[in-house]
């Protein structure tokens, strides 16, 4: 989303007024997390409810997408949700029998939005069905490293039939090339392949056919059972946040992610893992940053779904916009900060990879992160006849050319199972 998109959907100052019917009926759906935390898993997978019953759960989930969620007028702009609407009424009223199992009425429903709406936050619950609505690319890349040269690029690992020490052009190369690091190189090197949502199972290098591969970072795991680890060496220091889903003892573990960015700070080498960090509580990598650089900038131009079903809007469904202040000075840290994240870095930990970017040496290493921080900030909704749970972000984080699905990409691209180990082994050659 480009900052004019940002403007023309959200900060308009468009107020629109659901008639008092639509407002209780979309209240009904509200429900807060304690009460999610106490009903999830105890959905009757055999529930069926009356067609008549299912087609006004479907009437409520979408008042909940157009007065609740943040992400429907940018999807609004090319997607008919009327049509999506009267498509699943038809193909309710079209099932065998007067009732609807309420696990199939929720497959359907993820089934007609999932063509509509790519985004992380957005899931329909019920009985064992867990779907996002999140349209994903992934790296697919060769074996082959390449060293970029004066006069093209020199293969120094091939695949069979491409040997090394062949000096290609990159009209040779009919793929993309992505910064790497290998140990003990000093000159650029690079991986070839492309990203996309679908492994191309090859791509051609040289006129050779060499076969891809998911880049091996993509979905590594943290091998600390830990939530977050520090390892500290002479000059480096390795800080590992498998999750900001903390959520009992706050104040203790913030005085640790305090203690970790004091520790840091002096160091010369920081490698911030942020790799399988599905994301959780921002409050936690804002507490690392100020301490390792002195000052951090954490905020973003924000806009924030007042929703006549939720909050105080008297009635109305509006956007409030929110301005970032402006950024503050440099900060302190004079060392590097390698921060490491992967496919499955997603929602506040994407936006930790934002907020490293107020210290002044960031290097980002790993693979593309998960894409799913545009709209954030999730409120759970209950269907009233069905019991299938709606999860619908409120807020829109505007960040100029994020692409969901496609994520922030990192500066090297790694091909090893543990890019943090990865880098300290080319640390240990520099």
């Amino acid at each position: 989303m480009d900052r004019a998109t940002f403007q023309r959907l959200y900060g308009s100052g468009g107020r629109i007024l659901p008639d008092r019917a639509q407002i209780e009926n979309g209240r009904r759906a509200v429900i807060d997390w304690d009460t999610y935390d106490r009903m999830i898993g105890s959905e009757d997978p055999n529930k069926a409810i009356p067609k008549e019953e299912a087609l006004r759960d479907i009437e409520q989930l979408f008042l909940l997408l157009r007065y609740a969620y943040s992400g429907y007028a940018y999807y609004a702009e090319h997607t008919d949700f009327g049509l999506i609407q009267r498509r699943l009424a038809e193909r309710t009223a079209a099932w065998t029998g007067d009732a609807i199992p309420s696990a199939r009425l929720c497959e359907m429903m993820h089934e007609e939005l999932y063509a509509h709406i790519n985004d992380g936050h957005v899931a329909l619950r019920y009985a064992g069905f867990e779907r996002d609505l999140l349209h994903s690319c992934f790296p697919y890349v060769t074996d082959v490293l390449l060293e970029e040269r004066a006069d093209g690029y020199a293969v120094l690992r091939g695949c069979e039939g491409l040997e090394a020490g062949k000096i290609l052009q990159k009209s040779e190369i009919q793929a993309e090339l992505y910064p790497t690091l290998s140990p003990g190189q000093k000159k650029k090197c690079h991986l070839a392949g492309c990203y996309t949502a679908k492994d191309p199972g090859a791509v051609e290098i040289g006129g050779v056919l060499c076969r891809t591969h998911l880049l091996r970072c993509c979905h590594a795991a943290q091998p600390k059972d830990e939530m977050y680890e520090r390892t500290e060496y002479a000059d480096r220091c390795v800080f590992q946040n498998g999750s900001y889903q903390i959520y009992e003892n706050e104040e203790h573990h913030l005085r640790a992610f305090e203690e970790a960015g004091k520790s840091c700070a002096g160091k010369r080498h920081v490698i911030w893992d942020l790799s399988g960090n599905r994301g959780g509580n921002s409050a936690y990598p804002e507490a690392f940053l100020r301490r390792l650089n002195s000052s951090v900038q954490t905020e973003m131009d924000t806009a924030v779904v007042c929703s006549p079903f939720t909050g105080k809007s008297d009635g109305e469904m509006y956007y409030r916009v929110d301005k970032a202040p402006a950024a503050e000075d440099a900060g302190t840290f004079g060392g590097t900060l390698y921060v490491v994240m992967n496919k499955e870095t997603g929602s506040s930990a994407e936006n930790a990879v934002t907020f490293a970017h107020s210290c002044r040496n960031v290097v980002k290493v790993g693979s593309p992160s998960a894409g799913v921080g545009l709209f954030g900030e999730v409120r759970p909704y209950r269907l009233t006849h069905s019991g299938i749970f709606v999860m619908l972000p409120y807020k829109v984080f505007f960040e100029e050319g994020f692409a969901i699905g496609r994520g922030k990409k990192p500066d090297y691209w790694i091909d090893a199972e543990d890019p943090a180990g990865y880098i300290l082994q080319c640390l240990a050659y520099a």
